[in-house]
Order: structure tokens, then C-alpha cells, then sequence
């Protein structure tokens, strides 16, 4: 089995290790982006010594913040929600290990399948579910929209004794077509782990492209 990235593991626990700011324009908490910087090695100057150039930084697109009831993403395209149902999907775990969760019960496994057959086909939308293990639920919802090759993925962090829950936003590659051909199919541990390695682990820069 592939690892399982925390873009969709651990995103709301990214939102306490970055610093945070005030937003004066929505009254929300966010975060300043991480950056990578990329040295590149260039042919030796006349000492012999070699010369190197640092490239511009490019941010990772993505936002962090606090928000008691938020109505709406801060990173979306606004795209319609796929796979739909009367309630929230729920995946229930017997084990709060995403990485080893036992036992995976999920409410309706035709609608879990074609949120994976949507993220293969890429076709442009929203879909998001809920986790509960031990009778706790952990994330409250996991949504991704499905922009082209790129997913937004969007997470809430539990709510813990009352304390504002932590909303984290960010835009990652999805995983090529094939990956999901054969857990379209699978059974509700299957779609489960699919679903949660949907992405690839490096979280892409702005701006921000939609379909049209």
C-alpha cells in the first residue's frame, strides 16, 4: 500500500505549526505560507570553486484559520458537489489510526465509490465525508474539489472542550487516473484508503485555476 500523505492526514494539524495573523477583512485567523527555496549547482567558476543560484521561492497556495461556523471555503472554485446524498457520507473506523484504521464501515459504499470514479475521471466538483473512530469524530468534514489535475482540499479539526475548530485549505496534485481504477471498485476499506491518499504530497503555489 502507498503511504498515506497528511496533506489529508494532518491538515488541520498544520494549522498549529504555522504562525497566525489577523485576517481584518473576514474577522478570520490565517496563517503566512510556507516557502521552499531551490539551490541548483551551475558549472565552477574560475577558482575552481562552484557557483550556485538560489531561485525565487515559490508559496504554497493554501490558508489557516479559526472560525467557530464557517459558511463558506476561503479556497474554492465554487464548484458544484458531486456524489450527493441526503446526509453527510460517514466512514466509521474501528481504530482511530488513519494509517491502520481495522475494521471500515462506510453508509453507503455506492456513493464512497463514486467519489473515488469522480477524483479518476477528474471530473469538476466537490466531494467531502466524515470519519468517526472509537465513536469520536476525528475530522469534521475532509471536502476536496476537483479542479483539472489539482484538488482543493479543505479539512476542520475537532472541536475539543469547546475551543474554535481550526479550518486548513490548501491545493495539492491528485494522484494519476490509474490510482483510483481499482478502489472505484473496492469494498469500504479499500475507497476509504484511497480517498485519503488521494493527493500528491507537495502543495502547489497560486494563482488559483478554476475550470471554466
Amino acid at each position: 500500500m502507498r503511504r498515506l500523505f497528511p496533506a489529508l492526514l494532518g491538515l488541520a494539524a498544520a494549522c498549529t505549526d504555522r504562525p497566525i495573523g489577523e485576517d481584518s477583512e473576514t474577522g478570520a485567523t490565517t496563517s503566512t505560507t510556507s516557502t521552499a527555496t531551490t539551490t541548483t549547482e551551475v558549472p565552477t567558476s574560475g577558482s575552481g570553486e562552484p557557483d550556485t543560484t538560489t531561485e525565487a521561492a515559490e508559496p504554497c497556495l493554501e490558508h489557516s484559520y479559526s472560525d467557530p461556523d464557517p459558511d463558506a471555503w476561503m479556497l474554492t472554485c465554487g464548484l458544484p458537489e458531486l456524489c450527493a446524498g441526503d446526509e453527510p457520507l460517514v466512514f466509521i473506523t474501528s481504530s482511530d489510526d488513519i494509517l491502520d484504521p481495522g475494521e471500515v464501515q462506510v453508509d453507503d459504499l455506492q456513493r464512497a465509490r463514486c467519489m473515488a470514479a469522480a477524483l479518476r475521471d477528474r471530473s469538476p466538483g466537490q466531494i467531502a465525508w466524515w470519519h468517526v473512530a472509537d465513536v469520536v469524530v476525528r475530522l469534521s468534514p475532509v471536502s476536496l474539489e476537483i479542479a483539472g489535475d489539482r484538488a482543493l482540499a479543505h479539512s476542520v479539526a475537532d472541536n475539543v472542550h469547546g475551543s474554535q475548530p481550526n479550518v486548513h485549505e490548501a491545493v495539492y496534485p491528485l494522484r494519476p487516473p490509474e490510482f483510483f481504477a481499482a478502489c472505484a471498485e473496492g469494498d469500504a476499506l479499500a475507497v476509504w484508503l484511497c480517498l485519503m491518499d488521494s493527493v500528491e504530497p507537495t502543495c502547489l503555489p497560486g494563482p488559483l485555476a478554476c475550470p471554466e
